[in-house]
């Protein structure tokens, strides 16, 4: 870790969790939830009723990784930042499907006006808005793909389509979503690992692939083959 705010929250993680966990897709997901609940922030009766503030921290969470994976799938030059009429485009039909039409505006304008007000994992700048640190989009996107699209076929098929796997935009996010499900269930990170190895794409992208599989499994750190 380089950056000094990525630091901060780092160590405000080992002051609330302490010891830090060894996985970054798990020292990630800490970071995470620490800035959705503001436990950086002194505990008080304002601060208890303001964390459901845009919806519960499970809600919050699925939303920043909708958006995140919508980012990150704009690609490079286009997904490091997005108006608020864009956002809105994006969440909408998720906090349909969940809230239904009829409370969709109202879950939407609260979820937006407590990012923009609280400054957690969101920062908005001239009516854009953007993640505190590319690494929270990138885990976040991992996060979404992981809980998600979920089928492990879906995951391989979405990272090959359009050379993804080649791509250095993409590779912290894939070395994330195996990284988080090994957190869960070593076997399917594994098999993730296999089916990145084995792709079947062109030469290059197949090599790139290789590449990253084989980085995502020193990272699992599993004497498994």
């Amino acid at each position: 870790i380089e950056s000094p705010l990525l630091v901060t929250i780092v160590a405000i993680v080992h002051y609330n969790q302490r010891p830090l966990p060894d996985e970054r897709a798990e020292l990630y997901e800490k970071c995470v939830d620490v800035l959705l609940e503001e436990r950086y922030k002194p505990a008080s009766e304002t601060t208890f009723a303001l964390t459901d503030w845009g919806g519960s921290l499970a809600e919050k969470r699925s939303l920043l990784a909708a958006l995140a994976f919508q980012m990150m799938s704009a690609g490079e030059q286009a997904g490091r930042s997005v108006s608020e009429r864009q956002l809105e485009a994006w969440l909408r039909p998720y906090l349909a499907r969940k809230r239904g039409e009829a409370e969709v505006d109202v879950a939407l304008s609260s979820f937006i006006a407590a990012m923009r007000e609280r400054g957690s994992l969101l920062e908005e700048r001239g009516g854009d808005y953007r993640f505190l640190h590319l690494t929270f989009q990138e885990y976040l996107c991992a996060y979404h793909l992981a809980e998600q699209v979920r089928e492990l076929d879906k995951i391989v098929v979405f990272l090959s389509d359009e050379a993804r796997l080649a791509q250095s935009w993409w590779r912290e996010t894939i070395l994330l979503v195996v990284g988080y499900l090994g957190l869960r269930s070593q076997e399917n990170a594994l098999s993730l690992v296999r089916r990145l190895a084995s792709s079947d794409s062109d030469e290059a992208t197949a090599l790139a692939a290789s590449e990253v599989a084989a980085s995502a499994f020193l990272e699992l750190n599993s004497k498994d083959a």
